[in-house]
């Protein structure tokens, strides 16, 4: 009996020696599959941590923005705080009428326009192009753009500030001549924002109307 149980396992392992010898499963394509297999592993792995550090950054960079921000309207607070503990209660007083007054921060963010000739018609219309603008710290840059292309149709930027209900600006640059003609000089309108809508109507140096309305997207 166990001369047939040693005669069997001789012969799966003669068996087997042959199949390498003659070619049936050659070893090295044996090696060659499981070191393309580990390679492809190792790739896989290799993509699979780049997707979740970028993912790490973005987290860490938003936290980071929204720290940065937090610290900006602390500092802001304390300022005003140990400002008034100086002041006579007339120039404190007359400091937060200032500061009432100043409307800048109301329109400070991110917008996309959503409506144009709202006071002309009695009804805004879709403008035929889409055109953000970003309103910060007493300067704006805005960009108009062919929806279908993404092509840049107009794009310029400068200075701003709003004080009870009025917009005044002052161009500082742009891609566009008439534009660049009024480079510097002053212009005002009317400005109003309800909720996440800001309505905004007056007249350029060069006698061009801007007649719009913008929504918030940020």
């Amino acid at each position: 009996m166990r001369r047939r149980e040693v005669g069997t396992r001789l012969g799966l392992w003669v068996g087997m020696g042959i199949a390498l010898v003659v070619g049936v499963v050659p070893y090295d394509t044996l090696v060659k599959s499981a070191s393309a297999d580990e390679h492809a592993a190792r790739a896989h792995d290799a993509k699979q941590a780049v997707v979740e550090a970028r993912a790490l950054v973005a987290v860490l960079e938003a936290q980071l923005r929204s720290s940065e921000s937090n610290l900006k309207q602390a500092k802001e607070l304390l300022a005003r705080l140990e400002g008034n503990g100086d002041q006579s209660p007339k120039a404190a007083l007359s400091k937060d009428a200032t500061q009432r007054g100043d409307e800048s921060r109301l329109v400070e963010g991110v917008w996309r326009i959503a409506g144009i000739n709202g006071n002309a018609g009695g009804k805004f219309r879709q403008a035929p192009y889409d055109e953000y603008k970003i309103m910060t710290a007493g300067h704006y840059l805005w960009l108009s753009f062919d929806p279908k292309t993404g092509k840049v149709i107009r794009s310029g930027g400068g200075t701003y500030s709003v004080k009870d209900g009025k917009y005044t600006a002052k161009v500082e640059c742009s891609n566009s001549a008439d534009l660049r003609a009024v480079t510097g000089q002053e212009y005002s309108g009317s400005c109003k924002v309800e909720g996440k809508k800001w309505y905004h109507f007056g007249r350029m140096p060069n006698g061009a109307v801007f007649d719009e309305v913008w929504e918030r997207a940020n």
